[in-house]
């Protein structure tokens, strides 16, 4: 009989482009307002830190690095809110999935909001009061996390997976039905087309009543002069029982083994086959805890696709996004060292962030709704957005006074919401919306990986060449790299047809040989028999 399940009693809907999808969206948004938010004004946060502990721009971009990192690769803190937000939005959005990331990415660009917020703290505070109160802000996203609700899918029924685990659901197997046989109380199985069967109780050994258990042998029995039922009469000896121990731990620590048959003595008739149990105590404990290695083994494969490495366009897209990743933070982290070394004032270089928040969220608004009309490919626009950000930040160094950072800062938010708004919905495509849970932390790993690299690798050629431009150099360069990557999708595009193709064949030619019967010596005979007659 199987077990309900609780997700076979909800209803089954389809995708419905909305309805509580706005709900996780604004819990979403709400994320990167705070997660994103923080990362990108890391750069008040890097000076202040930076003249605290009398460190070098190297030293103090780990910290940002870290956090970047941590939150992408380890799946701690804000990893475990983000990534699950953004999969269950890929569920209730299918033709507006990418308007609605670009909604819940909109969130990043509310610097403009909080970088003057961060700067009063700081000089209201100081570093730790403003780091302090950033922490109790975030804390508000603990019971936002309940917005997150998940959605049954008419899909996941039909194609028998569980969305939650991201495999194939197991059919339910009925119950086995074992038949025993019982022996003084005590039951034994004895297979599934057999009847149950009593067995008498045994007379007792030594004084000691062992009233489930069957000994085989008849010659000890003999010896310890015991005597059988009249009618009952066991054969095929294999093993007896310690007396002193009690039945219910004997059995409780044992593995079935087939030892003898219970017969009626005055018909000769096999009344059962009784599995006499033998004591395994000394391997229960190897024995559990391989099962659970097992398990553990098993839960860790399933959220772990590495077939995916295989896939062109999978990586493809994952060395795309590292390299971009790379150089997302170095602007953010070093523009506001570069306006204090220029002579900027604090608040000049605070409106800079602020501008670029803003940019960023109409950007990100416009590049979602203009990729959701499906004009071009998605990559193709995701293509362009980075091969603008790898020109301007080669550029940068150009930019020497104020008004030309505002021009900067504005051309570069532009480009960079575009292309962050289509990181997404471009895995989507690429993958299927069937591998998106697991192609998502796999590729976030390694993006992961990047974000980690790139701050403390602009710190150290701030440090080396004692001025910003290196720094806004490698960005562009990381930039221009990601472009470049995104040319080899057409040849991992063909190489994925291709192969897909071939499996077709060979399926479809598996198929027919199954379904081709050979032909018999007879209907050779017929066949000959009437050629000839014609």
């Amino acid at each position: 009989m199987s077990r309900p399940n609780g997700a076979q009693s909800r209803k089954l809907v389809d995708p419905p482009e909305g309805g509580w999808g706005w709900i996780i969206v604004f819990y979403l948004f709400m994320i990167n307002v705070l997660a994103m938010g923080i990362l990108k004004s890391f750069g008040f946060l890097s000076i202040a830190l930076q003249e605290t502990f009398e460190a070098s721009m190297e030293q103090i971009s780990w910290i940002g690095s870290i956090m970047s990192c941590v939150r992408l690769t380890a799946g701690a803190g804000f990893a475990f809110l983000s990534q699950a937000a953004a999969l269950n939005t890929t569920r209730y959005f299918r033709r507006k999935l990418t308007t609605a990331c670009a909604i819940s990415r909109s969130g990043t660009g509310l610097t403009f909001a909080l970088a003057p917020f961060l700067q009063y703290l700081l000089n209201e505070y100081g570093s730790q009061g403003a780091i302090l109160i950033l922490c109790g802000l975030t804390l508000h996203l603990i019971p936002l996390g309940m917005l997150n609700r998940p959605i049954y899918l008419k899909q996941d029924a039909a194609e028998g997976r569980d969305w939650r685990q991201g495999q194939q659901k197991k059919p339910d197997l009925p119950e086995e039905k074992t038949d025993r046989v019982t022996a003084g109380g005590s039951q034994f199985p004895t297979g599934h087309n057999s009847k149950s069967v009593t067995v008498p109780a045994l007379p007792t050994w030594n004084g000691l009543e062992e009233p489930n258990a069957l000994l085989c042998n008849r010659k000890q029995a003999g010896e310890q002069n015991h005597s059988t039922p009249k009618d009952l009469s066991v054969l095929e000896p294999r093993e007896s029982f310690l007396p002193q121990e009690p039945a219910s731990l004997r059995q409780l620590h044992s593995t079935p083994q087939p030892s003898c048959k219970v017969i009626n003595g005055s018909s000769n008739q096999i009344l059962a086959t009784v599995s006499m149990p033998t004591d395994t105590r000394h391997k229960g404990f190897c024995k559990e805890l391989g099962d659970q290695l097992k398990s553990i083994f098993g839960e860790v494969k399933n959220l772990i696709d590495l077939t995916l490495l295989t896939n062109p366009l999978f990586i493809i897209y994952t060395l795309c996004t590292f390299f971009s990743q790379l150089a997302y933070f170095i602007p953010y982290f070093h523009l506001v060292g570069k306006a204090k070394a220029l002579g900027i004032e604090p608040f000049q270089a605070t409106l800079l962030i602020s501008i670029a928040g803003v940019v960023e969220i109409v950007a990100q608004l416009i590049s979602g709704y203009i990729a959701d009309r499906n004009f071009i490919k998605k990559y193709h626009y995701h293509k362009i957005y980075l091969l603008f950000c790898g020109a301007i930040n080669l550029l940068a160094p150009l930019a020497k006074t104020f008004p030309t950072l505002m021009v900067y800062i504005v051309f570069f938010a532009m480009f960079c919401g575009g292309y962050l708004t289509l990181l997404l919905p471009v895995l989507v495509d690429f993958i299927g919306n069937h591998k998106i849970q697991k192609g998502m932390g796999l590729s976030q790993f390694f993006v992961g990986i990047g974000c980690l690299i790139g701050p403390p690798a602009a710190g150290a050629l701030h440090d080396f060449t004692k001025n910003y431009d290196a720094s806004f150099q490698l960005a562009g360069s990381c930039y221009f790299a990601s472009f470049v990557i995104l040319f080899f999708v057409p040849l991992a595009e063909r190489k994925v047809s291709r192969e897909a193709d071939e499996k077709t064949k060979d399926d479809s030619s598996n198929s027919s040989k199954e379904n081709v019967l050979p032909a018999s010596p007879s209907t050779k005979k017929e066949y000959l028999q009437l050629e000839s007659m014609v």
